[in-house]
């Protein structure tokens, strides 16, 4: 070299955290090592971190019959000053994509500083019964992994309430006579809850009242059931009672609604 030479470098780093790179200059004529220098440099970057660990499991609920709801937490877990992270796109797809929803999603884009966190609701409403499966697709500035996916799971159950109603029979006048009430859950597999919180009496002769027990009164038209009744595998009894005053005559009748 008959003068000094300028050498330019682009850094273009493709991780995060410092990098160099060695570089020798050789002669060309004899192929020896006449100088070498280190290129430095610290790549920077918002990381995206979604918690919890894929698949989000809702659980099991009833088709139709109510909605489950879990959290997906998007972190930028960078450690870079200034680093924002950007969410730029929220969607879920998937087999059953239109069974799962995001509660009061986001304004987008959605900023992330450096150590801070976006929490999304994710809503599970069945309109199927068995395994409903999608994903929550997110997409940020995170150079690295701009989208992620994280695995939404849950099942879709079945409820049906069947209710056996009860003959008391020939009931004498100023006397009480007591029975049961048959509920249950007659749905096909898989099975879900039933839950029963109340019932009353409809009746002309107010003779029929509910028995004593499970939050109701001897001899009310109406219960609030304490605790509800949850109807699964295993049917339950309500307890219902006749009880004509004295000098009443006839046959009569009444319906429970549940």
């Amino acid at each position: 070299l008959s003068a000094s030479q300028t050498i330019s470098a682009t850094f273009s780093p493709t991780a995060r955290g410092a990098i160099s790179c060695p570089v020798e200059i050789d002669n060309k004529l004899t192929g020896t090592a006449v100088g070498s220098f280190t290129v430095t440099g610290t790549g920077i970057a918002p990381v995206a971190a979604i918690t919890p660990a894929s698949p989000l499991a809702l659980g099991s609920t009833r088709v139709n019959g109510g909605a489950l709801t879990s959290t997906v937490t998007i972190t930028n877990a960078t450690t870079d000053t200034g680093q924002d992270l950007m969410v730029t796109a929220l969607g879920i797809s998937g087999a059953n994509a239109g069974d799962f929803s995001l509660v009061g999603p986001p304004t987008l884009p959605a900023t992330v500083a450096p150590g801070g966190t976006l929490e999304l609701t994710v809503q599970l409403d069945p309109t199927a019964s068995g395994a409903r499966a999608a994903q929550l697709d997110v997409t940020t500035n995170d150079p690295v992994t701009p989208t992620q996916s994280e695995a939404l799971t849950g099942t879709g159950t079945n409820g049906v309430l069947s209710v056996a109603g009860v003959d008391l029979g020939t009931v004498l006048d100023g006397a009480t006579q007591a029975g049961s009430i048959t509920l249950t859950n007659t749905a096909s597999s898989p099975v879900g809850p039933v839950t029963v919180s109340s019932a009353s009496i409809a009746q002309t002769s107010g003779w029929f009242g509910f028995a004593a027990g499970n939050g109701c009164t001897a001899g009310a038209a109406t219960c609030t059931f304490s605790p509800a009744i949850a109807l699964a595998g295993t049917p339950a009894a309500v307890g219902v009672r006749c009880a004509p005053p004295a000098g009443a005559t006839g046959t009569t009748t009444a319906s429970v609604t549940f």
